[in-house]
This record gives C-alpha cells, structure tokens and sequence, in this order.
C-alpha cells in the first residue's frame, strides 16, 4: 500500500510530538531532518518503513526509543489471565471458529502504539458489539473458511503483545478442526509492542506452531527485506492470515492468498473502508 499525503502528515506530526519531550537545542535539528528526508521519499514507501526511518532517527539524535516493554509484559499477562474463560466460551459456541476468529480480530485492540490508553473494558465492549451478522454478510470470511479446508499449509502474521493470546486461541480451533501445519511470523527485534520470538514462546505459541523471525525491525512485513526462511514460508503455503494494519500496509498488493484483519484505528483507515473507528475489518487481498 503506497503512503498517503494524510500518513505523512500524521508521521510527522509524530516526530513533533518526540522533539517536545526534550528539553534540547537538537529539537529544531531534528525536525529539520524529518522534513528534509520527507522531501526525497518515493511515493511507493509505505508508512511503516517511514516510521522506521524516524525511529532510528530519534535514537541519532536524543539516544533513545519510547519503551514498550513494560506494557508488552502486561499485554500478555493480563492475555495469559483471561486465555482459560476464553478458550471455555470458544469451545461452548455454536461454531467455535467463527468465536475464535471473532477474538482474534477484536484482539487487535491491544495496541499501545497507537492507542494511548488501552482499556480491557472496551476491548470486551467490542467482542459484544462483533456479532453473528458480520461473518454471515462479509464474503471474505465465507471465502476463508471455504479455503482454510483445501489448506495443507497456513501462515499466520501476528500483530501486537497481547493479541497473540487471541491469536493462539484461534489456532487451535483450526488445528483440531483442518489437517494444517502453521507457521506463525513475528518481528525480527524488538518494535514497539509488536511480538517477537520471546513473545510467542511467553505465551506457548511454539508449542502449536513454527515460529519465524521476519529479520527486520519494521512494524509490519515488507517482504523484500524479510528474511529468506520468512520469504520462503510465505510463498509456499496455501492461505495466509495477517493481522494489523501495518502487516495490510506493506503487503496489501503482493497478489499472495492473504486474509487482513485488523480493526480501523486511524482516521485514514476510517474513511478509505467507509467504515466507523475501531471498526473490525476481514478482507481478502483481492478487494481493491
């Protein structure tokens, strides 16, 4: 997905923001920088690979990143808190996939990189607010769960910390349910609260899937710059899932078998599905 003029304009308002924590004569330097690398960006640079840009230009500049950390262990605590019930409501539903797949989506709320406060509450108000009528009308998700049935192999992008307890629980209805192998992709370092190898294994993703790195610290996948093994799993296997935006952001276009889901948090996003924020999204790369 190419950048748009509203991306930019809300990445740079961003770097703004990070200038305003120092008290330093390097504020104006660094934001003389911004604007001077925004004036040679091409048009085909996705807004992930500008954020990294960015990132590293902060750490040049002031010597340090915003610190996920502590909120990336309390995503998945509180997750691993909550997994029991959840995985007892699954198994209880009428159609324990379509439930998975419901928190899975909704899962995507535990994002502290783009929502300043997240509450456990909402997140709940929005599984109650997801209800049947939404898989039943969306064409995507009929044309996933037709083609999750001819899958042998299946890769699963992850997101955020948190959410891949959510994203566990859906595993393992399609395990138990379809004769598949997994391969789940996570960052290749640390990136704002997105999961990496150390995560997954936090939360005994291992223990149902094969976990690969995707070699770079963007906050999605570029897959010209992803690792050869990530590449690799990527084009040989029969369906992919991917959720979040920044995986829809660098990869919607690639014409592979991807299924995005992730929920609208941005104002850009809002208007190009014409849909209302946090709005929960499945669609297939084949919807232009």
């Amino acid at each position: 997905m190419k950048i748009s003029s509203e991306c930019i304009g809300c990445i740079f308002d961003k770097q703004v923001k990070v200038a305003n924590q120092y008290d330093s004569p390097l504020n104006i330097e660094f934001l003389k920088k911004v604007s001077l690398y925004l004036s040679t960006i091409s048009e085909n640079m996705s807004s992930v690979e500008l954020s990294t840009v960015f990132s590293e230009m902060q750490y040049s500049f002031f010597g340090k990143k915003q610190d996920f950390a502590e909120k990336k262990r309390y995503a998945n605590t509180w997750a691993l808190s909550v997994e029991d019930d959840i995985r007892k409501k699954i198994n209880s539903s009428a159609d324990p996939i379509r439930c998975a797949l419901k928190y899975a989506i909704v899962g995507n709320y535990l994002d502290y990189a783009v929502i300043d406060e997240v509450k456990e509450v909402q997140l709940l108000e929005l599984l109650e607010q997801l209800n049947d009528d939404f898989f039943m009308e969306n064409d995507s998700v009929s044309l996933f769960l037709y083609d999750i049935t001819h899958a042998k192999k299946i890769v699963y992008i992850t997101d955020n910390c948190g959410e891949i307890v959510f994203d566990k629980l859906f595993m393992e209805q399609i395990l138990q349910k379809y004769n598949v192998d997994i391969d789940v992709i996570v960052r290749g370092v640390s990136v704002l609260n997105d999961a990496t190898i150390d995560d997954a294994m936090c939360v005994g993703l291992d223990r149902i899937a094969n976990i690969i790195e995707n070699g770079t610290k963007h906050a999605g996948t570029v897959i010209s710059q992803i690792s050869d093994t990530a590449y690799s799993s990527l084009h040989h296997s029969d369906l992919i899932i991917s959720k979040g935006q920044g995986n829809y952001e660098t990869l919607n276009g690639c014409g592979l078998n991807v299924y995005y889901t992730f929920l609208c948090k941005c104002d850009y996003f809002v208007r190009k599905f014409s849909v209302s924020k946090y709005e929960p999204m499945f669609i297939h790369e084949s919807r232009k």
